[in-house]
């Protein structure tokens, strides 16, 4: 394993690169890319491994330190990347009881703090109710903690107002199943249920870094799905705020509903013209599909071969 450090002394949260070869495949961890000249970022070792085969014509120091100073010049996107990665998971891990939905929007809202070109909005539940988001507020019934909506505004080309990109996410902070409750075994890691909401804010986040010339708007829809006195009950009827009412027949697919009103919200509200929406929103995704991939459904297919792109430089599977 070859290292190279470029520095006299080492900083706080920096990250290190090694330059590894066939020899050293047993060694790492099976995260790690062993393609040719391929680098892979792992954000809890905080460290990025570039794999090289050692009989190449093209290893030598030169070219490591050549690829090396070409990375340094990236570091900045790559700190900020890990950043974010760690963001989301930091919100993922937080125990139930401790991020409820008021909890999740005012760290988001510090989170953003600092950034000038920036709109951070916070939706409470007087506001909720006034825009007729119905059925968010139908999963927030039996909760005794408020819901709360995130919305995340960047304009990078502001002239283009007709091309706003939309993400929206489900935040569900723990997840019982309501009155269709869910079985003592599938209530473990139901705090992770807010991981679509977690994935669009750093998502913003990371994007935002490199100051893009696109408009990009995040919606972020936040409760628990709780049982109490005032739960919504199954086979109720309610209205979206698009207007369309819906009836319930399994409280535990409370996932579409508050990814409904927030589609609603980011079209009407934010004049958004795509929609990415980010949940965890069926197990049905891991028996079909497994644990290492993403399932994805698509209305577009001219979007979707630009997601598919994205996903490849990204290397990540759907």
């Amino acid at each position: 394993m070859v290292e190279v450090y470029l520095q006299e002394k080492a900083k706080v949260n920096s990250l290190t690169f090694q330059a590894i070869t066939g020899k050293d495949k047993g060694k790492l961890s099976p995260l790690v890319e062993k393609k040719e000249w391929r680098t892979t970022l792992i954000s809890e070792e905080m460290a990025c491994y570039l794999y090289i085969d050692k009989e190449s014509i093209n290893y030598n120091f030169q070219n490591l330190y050549d690829y090396f100073v070409r990375f340094a010049r990236e570091e900045k996107i790559i700190q900020v990347i890990a950043e974010g990665i760690l963001f989301a998971r930091n919100l993922q891990d937080a125990p139930p009881n401790k991020l409820h939905a008021k909890e999740f929007a005012e760290t988001v809202k510090e989170k953003f703090s600092k950034f000038e070109n920036i709109q951070v909005e916070i939706l409470d539940k007087k506001s909720i109710t006034e825009n007729r988001m119905g059925l968010l507020l139908a999963v927030n019934a039996g909760s005794h903690h408020e819901p709360r909506v995130v919305i995340l505004r960047y304009f990078g080309a502001k002239q283009n107002k007709k091309n706003v990109l939309g993400l929206v996410g489900k935040g569900i902070t723990f997840d019982s199943g309501g009155y269709n409750l869910k079985p003592s075994s599938s209530l473990q890691c139901m705090k992770f249920d807010m991981s679509g909401a977690a994935v669009v804010c750093t998502s913003f986040f990371t994007l935002i870094q490199k100051k893009p010339k696109i408009n990009v708007v995040a919606v972020a829809c936040l409760t628990e799905n709780a049982i109490g006195g005032h739960a919504t009950l199954t086979e109720s009827v309610v209205t979206s705020m698009s207007g369309k009412t819906v009836e319930i027949n399994n409280t535990d697919a409370e996932g579409r509903l508050v990814l409904a009103d927030g589609i609603t919200y980011a079209i009407e509200k934010e004049k958004v013209t795509k929609i990415i929406t980010v949940a965890t929103l069926t197990g049905a995704v891991v028996l079909a599909l497994g644990e290492n991939l993403t399932g994805i459904m698509t209305n577009n297919q001219e979007f979707y071969q630009q997601f598919i792109q994205s996903t490849q430089k990204s290397h990540e599977n759907i």
